[in-house]
């Protein structure tokens, strides 16, 4: 069955509010969900252990954005499964993190193995550099999820990296960030343990 409405899915459990309620979605009921079947199987070059975001009408097709555990963000054609490209977001441990896509459609952003946050263009997998692109997020493994929220007109992103438990909130209109660490959080924005940074808070751990 092909759905009636299109829509995006921007970030894990779809919304700021982390409803995970698509109220778009009129196809798929109680009545018919038993019908579906599976569209297609695609080979994959890097496994995710994280869940998809998608992003509709992208030059005439519908993506889907999928992290790989090895530092690649991929983009498939969500009908065929057909690889649209694939970004190198470059070396590190393992990830188990979800991308997120800007509000403005325009961008996705990964939390890479590297301890940064990159900014990729939707359209062809392009990095952005420059204005703080990629950003820092620090040390420690990137398991959680992107989230992003808009506050009074502007837009932020929010990544959340083990070791310390630090969160970095980034401004996505002006690039600035700030950090909290639940470990430290006498000690705002430092990146305790990334290079050019202190690395003498003495609590370590998960603390996602």
């Amino acid at each position: 069955m092909s759905a009636t409405t299109k829509y995006d899915w921007l970030q894990f459990a779809y919304d700021q509010a982390k409803s995970a309620n698509a109220t778009l979605e009129t196809t798929v009921n109680l009545g018919n969900v038993k019908n579906l079947k599976k569209l297609f199987s695609t080979q994959m070059t890097d496994v995710p252990d994280g869940s998809p975001v998608a992003l509709t009408d992208v030059g005439g097709r519908d993506l889907v954005f999928i992290q790989g555990e090895h530092g690649h963000l991929q983009a498939y054609d969500a009908h065929s499964g057909t690889k649209v490209w694939d970004h190198d977001l470059g070396p590190g441990s393992n990830a188990n993190s979800t991308p997120a896509i800007d509000p403005n459609r325009q961008f996705i952003y990964a939390n890479g193995n590297d301890g940064y946050a990159h900014k990729i263009n939707v359209a062809d997998g392009t990095e952005v550099t420059g204005n703080g692109w990629p950003e820092l997020t620090g040390p420690g493994k990137t398991s959680p999820a992107l989230t992003l929220a808009t506050v009074d007109g502007t837009s932020y992103l929010y990544a959340s990296n083990s070791g310390h438990g630090h969160i970095t909130t980034i401004n996505l209109t002006t690039g600035t960030q700030h950090v909290f660490s639940l470990a430290c959080a006498n000690r705002p924005d430092i990146h305790f343990g990334a290079p050019g940074q202190p690395d003498d808070c003495t609590v370590k751990g998960p603390n996602p």
